[in-house]
């Protein structure tokens, strides 16, 4: 009896079979004595090079008229999963009745339940990091617990790879949000992710989100993930892959940012929840837009105030960075005090729009000041730190 699988497709570097493959099926005889069976599985894996064979040990099963349960065990190496590979499981029986007797084997019946058990891990695994976005689908790590709907929403974006055809339509991705204590947080546990588009015939991106009170306690959150393959098994179980911070700005400050989403006085900016501070060997500070001469008559003299008004998620901080980065280009120091994100995710997100500002950090060109990690709880890994937002002297 040989039992094949569906073909595999491409398999991530973790998928393996190792372990103990068990065969179980039911047995009975026409004999009206007991007939001493010998049973052997054979586990086969045909590649497109050639083929390997494992075959089990010879194991002993009395077998009746009643039809009985029996189990073939079979301990496999460990055998990584090719691409257009196809496994299957065989059964052999031989007996040493008489030349009458005949064995007959039943398989997957009501009355004669029966299963394979073939040792897989790593089938199914993510393609990329977990993405979490904003409200406006903008890649953040950093949340306002006092925002009001719609934008107190948290997205969520899972690149899952499968093994197996059947797990991409019957498969199934949960995502969970664990709280700052480490506990699952209510109406965010095991939330279903919707499969949208293909990435590649094997990799399926999955969405969901969360839309968090404004009494959610402030401090930082985890995610879990779990994949669940077709046959309702997990195929895979993530703890804690990504995080993001829930938080309450300083009233002041926040009063201050809405007012003046961008200022700069005496050579310091702030920006939406960004500060950033240029020292100027000139008297005129000229704006590194074209377009922006036009629309402010010219250029701005040194110490102009300038206010940038705009909703959340319109674009100021994108500004700021842009503007920033033209005057590193330009060989003009900055320092950039984070007060939204932290400056981790900045440097991202900055690089994903082709701002590299690896060079300049590191010429001394550009200064990060970290002022967010203290608000999230986090000990701060940069160079220059402060405790406190009110406390950027």
């Amino acid at each position: 009896m040989v039992f094949a699988y569906q073909p595999i497709l491409l398999p991530p570097p973790s998928a393996t079979i190792a372990g103990t493959l068990t065969f179980s099926i039911w047995l009975s005889s026409n004999s009206t004595r007991s007939v001493r069976v010998l049973l052997q599985g054979v586990f086969h894996e045909s590649l497109p090079s050639g083929s390997l064979n494992f075959p089990s040990s010879l194991q002993n099963a009395t077998v009746t008229r009643v039809p009985a349960p029996a189990s073939v065990t079979l301990p496999i190496v460990s055998q990584p999963l090719f691409f257009e590979s196809q496994i299957s499981v065989s059964i052999n029986a031989t007996h040493a009745g008489s030349a009458n007797t005949s064995i007959t084997l039943s398989w997957g019946s009501t009355q004669t339940p029966s299963s394979v058990l073939v040792p897989m891990s790593g089938y199914d695994a993510l393609a990329n990091p977990i993405q979490i976005q904003n409200w406006a689908q903008f890649p953040t790590t950093s949340f306002n617990v006092s925002a009001s709907y719609p934008t107190n929403v948290v997205y969520f974006l899972a690149q899952v790879i499968f093994t197996f055809p059947e797990d991409i339509l019957n498969g199934r991705v949960n995502l969970t949000v664990v709280d700052t204590r480490l506990n699952p947080v209510n109406l965010a546990t095991n939330l279903s992710m919707a499969r949208s588009q293909g990435v590649s015939p094997t990799t399926f991106t999955y969405t969901t989100d969360w839309f968090y009170p404004n009494n959610s306690t402030t401090g930082v959150y985890q995610i879990n993930v779990d994949v669940i393959d077709s046959q309702g098994n997990v195929a895979l179980s993530l703890r804690e892959i990504a995080s993001f911070s829930l938080t309450r700005p300083n009233p002041l400050l926040t009063t201050t940012l809405n007012l003046l989403p961008y200022a700069a006085v005496g050579g310091v900016g702030i920006v939406g929840g960004v500060v950033f501070y240029r020292r100027r060997k000139r008297r005129s500070y000229l704006v590194p837009f074209d377009h922006f001469n036009t629309l402010t008559g010219g250029e701005l003299a040194g110490g102009t105030v300038m206010a940038v008004e705009g909703n959340t998620g319109s674009g100021k901080s994108l500004l700021s960075q842009q503007m920033m980065y033209e005057d590193l280009r330009k060989g003009e120091p900055c320092v950039f005090v984070t007060t939204g994100d932290f400056p981790s995710n900045i440097r991202t997100g900055m690089n994903a729009m082709n701002l590299d500002v690896t060079g300049y950090e590191q010429n001394g060109l550009l200064t990060f000041v970290d002022s967010y990690s203290a608000e999230a709880g986090r000990e701060s890994p940069e160079k220059y730190f402060v405790s406190s937002m009110g406390d950027l002297t």
